[in-house]
Formats: C-alpha cells, sequence, structure tokens
C-alpha cells in the first residue's frame, strides 16, 4: 500500500516492480491465512490487473498462492471486460496505467480488453518540471471509461495537506 502512494518511482524502475509484484502476492496471502478472505481475494485482483502479463508459479510462490490466484483469475475471467481511454490536452506528457508505459509524448491511451476494478493512471510531463498526477479510475463490466485530463489545470493545482495552486 505503501508503494502506490509513490508509483511514479515504480512506473520508472523494473526493479521496483518486481518487489510490488512479489508484495501483493505476499500480502494476499498473508490476509488469506489471517482469514481475511475478502481482502485477500481483492488484493489478488489488484495483483491480476497490474501484472496482467505475469502469473504465479507454484514453484516460486506455493500450491497456496497458486490456488487462490487461479480462483480470482476465474472469477475475473468470467466478467465482461471493459475499456479505458485517457486524453491528456497537454502533449508531452507519458501515461502510466498501473505502472506500465501506455503513452510517451503523445498524451492519449486506449486500453482493452481491461479486467473491471480501479486502474492508477500516472501522468507525467516530460518537460523540466516533471510534474505528476495520480488518477485512480473504475473501469466497469461491459463499459468504457474515459478519463480527460486538463493538464493545464490539473498540473498545477495540488490536494494534499492544502488545496490550492503550485
Amino acid at each position: 500500500s505503501l508503494a502506490l502512494q509513490n508509483t511514479s518511482h515504480e512506473s520508472r524502475v523494473e526493479m521496483l516492480r518486481d518487489l510490488l509484484f512479489q508484495s501483493y502476492l505476499i500480502l494476499a496471502m498473508v490476509q488469506r491465512r489471517q482469514g481475511q478472505t475478502a481482502e485477500s481475494e481483492a488484493t489478488m485482483g489488484e495483483f491480476i490487473r497490474s501484472f496482467p502479463d505475469r502469473s504465479v508459479a507454484q514453484s516460486d510462490f506455493g500450491p497456496e498462492a497458486l490456488d487462490l490466484y487461479r480462483f480470482v483469475y476465474g472469477d475475473l475471467a468470467a466478467l465482461k471486460k471493459g475499456s479505458l481511454v485517457i486524453h491528456v490536452s497537454q502533449p508531452g506528457t507519458a501515461i502510466y496505467v498501473n505502472e506500465i508505459a501506455q503513452a510517451s509524448a503523445g498524451g492519449n491511451a486506449t486500453l482493452r480488453p481491461l479486467v473491471p476494478g480501479t486502474y492508477r493512471v500516472l501522468v507525467r510531463s516530460l518537460d523540466i518540471s516533471d510534474r505528476v498526477r495520480l488518477y485512480n479510475v473504475p473501469v466497469y463490466p461491459g463499459q468504457m471509461t474515459t478519463l480527460n485530463i486538463d493538464w493545464e489545470l490539473d498540473s498545477v493545482l495540488v490536494m494534499e495537506k492544502w488545496v490550492g495552486f503550485q
């Protein structure tokens, strides 16, 4: 969870993505062993959305992790897929979805088919200001979600411990 608060680093460094991969699996298994079934399945769902190109190997993580992965994957695979369209008003930005580069210097990205759930969309300016914004975007079964980002406004608006312009 703490790593996801600073995803700009994971999107730049593949080694950190590997650590995030392992962290999701470990968290899901700890939750499962503590009897937190819903939380464990939700974490595994987040793992599946974050690493669509990877799976769980029994030789690396054991049969319990593989069983949980297969169970949650089966549930998610049965859902209708959604799609996500991202428009950034400013060219010269890079777009990452769940820390995977989708577009560089283009300002637009379309992803389909996507397993329903919440996706982390990180937009980074490629100029000297190196501004970064993170959006949590829900994707619903059978629907297209569109995220329109007015970069002139979003890149200077701050909503953390205080609200205002940078």
